[in-house]
This record gives C-alpha cells, sequence and structure tokens, in this order.
C-alpha cells in the first residue's frame, strides 16, 4: 500500500483555498488547488490529478442539478483512480455514496448550527475509505464538519464584510487541525 503522506498546513490551506475558489468562481483557482490537494494528498503526477479529478467535477455538477445517482456514479469513478493509486481497500462506490451523502447533508444542514451528524458523516467517509475504525475519527469528523459551518457563515450574505475574513481563517485552521487529527489517527 502507497503511504498516505499529510501534510495539514499544506492541505488545510489548499482545501479552504479551493472553497473560497468556489465561492469566488475563479473556476481556474479552483482547478488548480484541487489538482495540488490530489498531488499532495494522494501521490497523483500533475496529470493524473487532472484526469481524476474531472469525475469529481462531474459528480459536483451533478450534485448541482440534484441527480445523486449520476453524482455517485461520476464521483465512483473517481475514487476507483484514488484506489488504484494508493491501493487502498476500499471499494470506490460506497466510498463515492458516503461523499455524495455528506454534501447532500452539509445542503441539509446548511443554516443549521448543529453540524454533529456532518461530523459523523465525515468520520464514516474517513473511516471506511482509510480502514480504520469509525470512533478513531469522531474528533477529526467533528473538526471538519466545524470547518464547513465557518464556511457557510463566511459565505452567506447576512455575515457583515468587516467578519467574513475571521470566518475564512478559522475554516482554514480547522481543516489545518483535521489534516492533523487524520495524520495522527493514520499513523
Amino acid at each position: 500500500m502507497v503511504k498516505i503522506i499529510i501534510d495539514p498546513v499544506k492541505l488545510g490551506n489548499l482545501e479552504v483555498g479551493w472553497w473560497r475558489a468556489h465561492h469566488e468562481g475563479d473556476k481556474g483557482k479552483l482547478l488548480e488547488l484541487l489538482v495540488e490537494y490530489n498531488v499532495n494528498f494522494y501521490g497523483f503526477s500533475q496529470d493524473e490529478a487532472k484526469d481524476a479529478i474531472g469525475d469529481l467535477i462531474q459528480g459536483v455538477k451533478y450534485h448541482d442539478t440534484r441527480e445523486w445517482a449520476k453524482a455517485i456514479d461520476s464521483v465512483s469513478k473517481f475514487y476507483l483512480r484514488v484506489k488504484e493509486k494508493t491501493e487502498l481497500s476500499f471499494d470506490p462506490e460506497e466510498i463515492a455514496g458516503l461523499e455524495v451523502g455528506w454534501w447532500k447533508l452539509h445542503d441539509d444542514l446548511e443554516n443549521n448550527p448543529d453540524k454533529s451528524k456532518l461530523g459523523e458523516a465525515f468520520a464514516k467517509l474517513y473511516a471506511v475509505q482509510f480502514g480504520v475504525e469509525e470512533e478513531k475519527l469522531t474528533k477529526a469528523g467533528r473538526l471538519k464538519a466545524e470547518a464547513t459551518r465557518q464556511h457557510d457563515i463566511a459565505e452567506e450574505p447576512s455575515t457583515p464584510t468587516r467578519e467574513i475574513e475571521k470566518h475564512w481563517k478559522k475554516a482554514n485552521q480547522l481543516l489545518v487541525n483535521f489534516h492533523s487529527e487524520l495524520k495522527r489517527v493514520l499513523s
């Protein structure tokens, strides 16, 4: 199995960066940051990452149109590439269902400050992906769920302009902490 190398600061910065690029409608920057994330997290080459995330992006487009079965199908193709690259032993379709499931749950909980169910969804996703007990990823799941809450607040039109950057910074730190916790559990 290929060892997943986790640089928490780099991965946290890349992830919050693509969240912001998506919000700002900067497709070029979004693509660049997604490629870099996948190069750094899964060990893809630049070209492999570009090819793989094409399926992920198609899945996101199906998310936007609420075509959940098509989203899962596209995302499973992305995860098949991840599995082949990393030699992890997950089922790509199961992981895709969990990935798309958290997207849907995030939409459902967008205005709900209680993100505990989202934290559970993240814990399950990463537990299945990396073959560890779900309980070991409870903290990581909560951190990522809170990062999404800060992300939502930063994007909320009613958030005062002077507060937006504060929420992006919180989301960034939470993503760094999430990747640190993931690294700790997987070590």
